[in-house]
């Protein structure tokens, strides 16, 4: 049992660090997101808006990039996120 609570302990201190306040001061209004787990910082930008539905010759070149870039990322988000579910939840799941 002390093992466990140990052990428990550790992981407590080690992995959730990110989890304190981002800052001493009761007044500042930021707060932890996602972004900060993945870019170690706040998202400063908006999203941009989805341009599937816009015809091709309505865009401007950046808009026609942002387009190609979501049509992508909808295509690789789709196919190889699902494979990898199947591959971790197959028959025989890798264990991690």
């Amino acid at each position: 049992m002390c093992k466990s609570f140990d052990r428990a302990t550790q992981i407590k201190h080690s992995k959730f660090k990110a989890a304190n306040a981002l800052s001493n001061d009761p007044s500042d209004l930021s707060c932890l997101t996602p972004a900060h787990f993945l870019i170690g910082e706040p998202m400063m930008s908006y999203p941009e808006r989805d341009m599937s539905a816009v015809p091709e010759n309505r865009l401007s070149m950046w808009e026609k990039c942002t387009k190609m870039h979501q049509h992508f990322w909808k295509r690789w988000s789709s196919t190889i996120l699902t494979g990898y579910r199947i591959v971790l939840s197959g028959p025989n799941p890798i264990q991690t």
